[in-house]
């Protein structure tokens, strides 16, 4: 009955095929003591967390599927929510039609090739904090409205196609182009906070973007690596056909190798970015180019079963001509013990610093200690 009703409100037809539905839920919370590195002004903090994913994978046909997923975010320092209501974000929401060998995601997908190897040792709060998440959105992790593709030339190697298109608030790939745009020190600032200014809280429409990126994925026993170009057009302003583009490129290469069983595994992440500049005043590229170079190592030792201790540690350094030099650093040592094979809990202790080179402006960093306790269904 359900099934006719749900037909008829669509206009479709009932076909008496029943769709395997799967749950998707992952939750986190605990506690985080934060102390300045460099205070001269802020004081310590101690906040209950909480963060959550939630949504629905549909098997549809033998060859197509469908998933729609979301997160109840954690913000800063639990900001998100307030009078009991959270802020909510759009994760993966995709269909997906695959073979055995291929296979081809329409909507808001998630580029597995632009994902970096991390220690899953430090992911007790689902990468969703500072310590772990800017890291990976620096390096260029891509989630955004797009088509993605995957062909397995062979059992050993995957190649892959992505492209988004839209304005540069779809899509995380926009957040590694770099150069200031005044008042901004980033370009997706702009279109960003219009969402607070205007009343259907929508970017600015006048920024689009158009990444393209093909990847490759070559796996052989123990070692995987991956590699891909993430190449990308900015046009900052829509009603002027006649402004300066951006151009820029992020060529991005990881590689992991698992040894002792899997027990131990070490990885190690690289990424360089190069895009013009933009002076919004005058709507003409700036003579000097934006650079930032990536890196990152890591490991995990599982002691018992996936209970184990990891480590990772990533350097981010940026400059727009001969301009200063900015290097950011993150460091998280973590734990995880698992309670069940759903639920664990896990300890962890996090470092992130920002230093600018021969600028005399003065440091600033943080120290955190995580106390969590996270239960997955997939």
């Amino acid at each position: 009955m359900h099934a006719l009703l749900l037909a008829v409100l669509l206009g479709a037809e009932p076909t008496g095929f029943h769709p395997e539905l799967h749950p998707i839920l992952q939750v986190a919370g605990g506690l985080e003591g934060e102390l300045p590195w460099a205070a001269t002004y802020r004081v310590p903090r101690l906040t209950t967390q909480m963060v959550s994913r939630f949504g629905l994978r549909a098997a549809l046909a033998d060859w197509i599927d469908a998933e729609s997923e979301f997160e109840a975010n954690a913000g800063y320092h639990g900001a998100s929510t307030w009078e009991g209501q959270a802020a909510l974000s759009v994760r993966n929401q995709l269909i997906r039609f695959r073979g055995a060998r291929w296979k081809v995601e329409v909507g808001r997908v998630t580029d597995e090739a632009s994902v970096d190897y991390f220690s899953q040792h430090v992911a007790d709060f689902l990468i969703a904090d500072p310590f772990t998440r800017d890291p990976f959105l620096y390096t260029g992790y891509n989630r955004g409205n797009g088509v993605l593709g995957t062909f397995d030339v062979t059992p050993s190697l995957r190649l892959g196609f992505t492209a988004n298109a839209g304005n540069p608030v779809s899509l995380t790939g926009s957040l590694p182009i770099g150069g200031a745009f005044t008042p901004f020190e980033r370009f997706y600032i702009q279109p960003y906070q219009a969402v607070n200014q205007v009343a259907n809280h929508y970017p600015d429409d006048t920024f689009q973007m158009y990444l393209l990126a093909p990847s490759v994925v070559w796996s052989a026993g123990p070692v995987e690596v991956k590699a891909e170009v993430q190449g990308y057009q900015v046009d900052t302003n829509t009603t002027n056909a006649f402004d300066w583009f951006i151009y820029g490129f992020n060529a991005r290469a990881s590689g992991r190798v698992k040894l002792l069983d899997g027990k131990l595994q070490g990885f190690a992440n690289l990424a360089f970015d190069r895009n013009d500049v933009v002076d919004p005043a005058t709507q003409r590229l700036l003579p000097d180019k934006y650079v930032s170079f990536c890196s990152g190592v890591g490991l995990d030792f599982n002691y018992a079963g996936a209970n184990g201790v990891g480590a990772q540690y990533v350097r981010i350094q940026y400059r727009t001509g001969g301009g200063v030099i900015t290097t950011l650093q993150y460091a998280n040592l973590g734990t995880t013990y698992w309670l069940t094979p759903q639920v664990s809990l896990g300890a962890r202790l996090a470092f992130s610093l920002r230093h600018e080179i021969n600028s005399g402006v003065p440091d600033i960093g943080d120290v955190a200690l995580f106390a969590t306790t996270r239960a997955l269904v997939f």
